[in-house]
């Protein structure tokens, strides 16, 4: 995504999982994230996914309050990383039948 000229957030997908999304420091609390959030579920359903799923690292309370205010539910399904110090990501799945396609 640009704004303004500049690289603002970005997005990438593998089937139906979320693998990588981020905006800009500088664009944090301005909605933006959630337009981008939007738009990526939005081109997931569209491609004929039912369900989108992501990981997100246990310690990053940011990035867990910005997802479950958007719908998306923890499972138990857990994993570690493979560089140290091997922090715990967690399986977060999303019912994608409310987004329009």
């Amino acid at each position: 995504m640009v704004l303004d000229g500049e690289l603002a957030g970005f997005a990438a997908t593998r089937g139906n999982e979320l693998l990588h999304f981020g905006t800009a420091v500088s664009t944090w609390g301005s909605g933006l994230a959630g337009i981008a959030h939007d738009d990526v579920l939005q081109h997931l359903r569209m491609q004929g996914h039912h369900s989108a799923w992501l990981r997100v690292f246990d310690e990053n309370r940011r990035a867990i309050r910005f997802y479950e205010r958007r719908g998306w539910r923890v499972t138990d399904s857990t994993s570690l990383t493979s560089f140290p110090p091997y922090p715990v990501l967690r399986r977060y799945e999303r019912d994608l039948a409310d987004v329009a396609a």
